[in-house]
């Protein structure tokens, strides 16, 4: 209004497309036949957001084990919020921590991963999520469980006084495990020996080996429960397999 001095205020409406940066704008004034115009600088700011990195792409634990992944995330100019962290995708038996960082939302938290002892071995995709002020962000991590699996032909067997018979046993292995695996056998009744053919497997540790049994004709007579055992570096798995022992 006149007389001409005076302030007012402008409001600058920024589009959600607009690109986060500098802007030069002019501000033109005009009355009474004069224009002036003035440059004025508008800093567009980028949308709240934060980044999320992990402090290695895979982490591999053994059965019963625990290990830990170091999550860190960092917010841009605009973001100012707690940011919690959880991770899904588990195997049954397997349990996470959860995390969280403070306002304004950049830092790094520590996630635990614990896995029972009755787990399946193998290679698990995980998700690990950051959510925080209206925005979520996701990388995964890659869980291995390594071991080996044991198994047989049969679960019971029968040998006769003065012959043999062949058992098949198998070995896989799993989550990244590589190791040689030796086979041994436990439980045999007198006058019963064993061979496994091959006795070990070449690692990664996948296979099969033949166990025969060959009995003497005065070996004792009756049920006996025999143990199956595979053993590998930092590892040992074992199967029980019932032999009767006949005329």
């Amino acid at each position: 209004a006149a007389p001409g001095a005076g302030s007012g205020t402008l409001t600058a409406t920024v589009a959600a497309t607009v690109a986060a940066g500098t802007y030069a704008v002019n501000v033109t004034a005009t009355g009474g036949g004069v224009t002036k115009t003035e440059l004025v600088a508008i800093n567009v700011l980028p949308a709240p957001s934060f980044s999320l990195a992990l402090g290695a792409p895979s982490l591999t634990i053994a059965l019963g084990g625990t290990g830990t992944v170091t999550a860190t995330t960092i917010g841009n100019v605009s973001f100012n919020s707690p940011v919690s962290l959880k991770v899904t995708g588990l195997p049954k038996g397997a349990t996470a921590s959860t995390g969280a960082i403070n306002a304004p939302g950049s830092g790094s938290s520590i996630l635990g991963i614990t896995i029972g002892s009755a787990v399946v071995l193998g290679k698990y995709t995980l998700a690990v999520t950051a959510t925080g002020g209206g925005v979520s962000k996701t990388v995964t991590l890659t869980l291995q469980l390594p071991g080996i699996s044991l198994s047989v032909g049969a679960a019971s067997i029968k040998l006769k006084q003065g012959g043999s018979t062949s058992l098949r046993v198998s070995s896989a292995a799993s989550g990244g495990f590589g190791s040689q695996v030796a086979f041994s056998v436990q439980g045999l009744p007198a006058d019963v020996s064993a061979i496994f053919s091959p006795a070990t497997l070449p690692s990664p540790g996948n296979g099969n080996t033949t166990l025969k049994l060959t009995a003497s004709s005065t070996a004792t007579l009756g049920a006996v429960s025999l143990t199956v055992t595979a053993t590998a570096t930092g590892l040992t798995k074992t199967v029980a397999v019932a032999m009767t022992v006949t005329k």
